[in-house]
This record gives C-alpha cells, structure tokens and sequence, in this order.
C-alpha cells in the first residue's frame, strides 16, 4: 500500500522533533545548538502550514484522472470578500498527478467574450459602482464555496470551459 503524502510529512515532523528532543541533550563543548534550533525552528512551523493544507493538495493532484481546475489569482491589495481583486485566473491541467498544463490569462480578455449583460448584485452596483457582473467581481461573496461556484459559471459563459474545481491563490501566499 502506497504511504499517503500526509503521512510522509508526519513522518519527517516526527523526525526532526526527535532530532531537537536528542540534541538537547548533548552536552559537548561547542556544539552548535542555538544554530541548530535558528535551523529548525522554521522548518518545523512551515511543515505544520503544509500539514493543513496535505488532504487538499493530494484531493487536487494526487488523483486518478485529468482534472481541470480554476485558478483565480487575487490581489489581496484591492480587498474582495474572499481574498483580493481577481486580475488573472489559471487553467491548471492535472494528470495522474502531474501537472501537464497550466495557463495563465488576464481576466479581462475572458471578461470581454461574455455574451449578454449579467446584472451584479446590489453590493457590486452600489459601491463599485459597476453596471455588469463578470468573473472579475464573481468572489464577491464572503462564502468561498459559494464564490468558486460563481467563478466557474462566468469561465464556463466566457471562455465555454468547464472546471472541476477552484482554488484561489493571493499575493501573501506567492511571497511566501
């Protein structure tokens, strides 16, 4: 039976605590202990933000199949309920576990091949002003669920694709 990602990086956890357990413990002159914490100390913190995120990374690419998925790229500089202003989106191709594409387009050339007028809701028309609803403004609803389901309506009305899933990405999570 194939070990699960998770549980590898559970493994590697389990490791490196034991590693910091047994190395405070030693008690030879100038062995490097505060390097050695300096080191660790980060690695241990990024693996518990990475367990949390385990069981969707092996939902999306870890499994049998191509699926496609939506990916909005949100500038969490210019506030949306839920996380930033869409100005890109990508079209991400997985494979059997492997990503075999991935392209990235400006929202806005998308935004320009929806046939027809779609009014926005209230909040759209009234505080951004805007007359028309596109998948640039479809994350306005604080409900992500809600808001990827939108999403993928207008890419399906725009482009005429149609995805498996959504995931959205902001600028903080590219820094980090």
């Amino acid at each position: 039976k194939l070990i699960t990602l998770e549980k590898k990086v559970e493994n590697f956890a389990s490791i490196l605590y034991k590693s910091r357990e047994n190395m405070e413990k030693i008690t030879l002159p100038y062995f490097p202990k505060e390097r050695i914490r300096i080191t660790l100390s980060p690695i241990l913190s990024q693996l518990t933000s990475a367990f949390e995120i385990l069981p969707a990374v092996e939902k999306i690419f870890f499994t049998e199949g191509t699926k496609v998925y939506l990916v909005l790229l949100q500038n969490n500089m210019e506030l949306r309920p839920t996380g930033g202003f869409i100005g890109s989106f990508g079209l991400l191709t997985v494979a059997n576990g492997k990503i075999v594409d991935f392209k990235i387009e400006d929202v806005y050339t998308a935004d320009g091949q929806l046939k027809g007028h779609v009014d926005p809701p209230l909040a759209i028309r009234k505080h951004l002003s805007q007359p028309n609803f596109f998948l640039r403004d479809s994350n306005f609803d604080p409900d992500f669920a809600l808001s990827a389901v939108q999403s993928s309506w207008f890419l399906q009305k725009e482009l005429g694709k149609d995805v498996d899933g959504v995931i959205a990405l902001n600028l903080t999570l590219a820094q980090k």
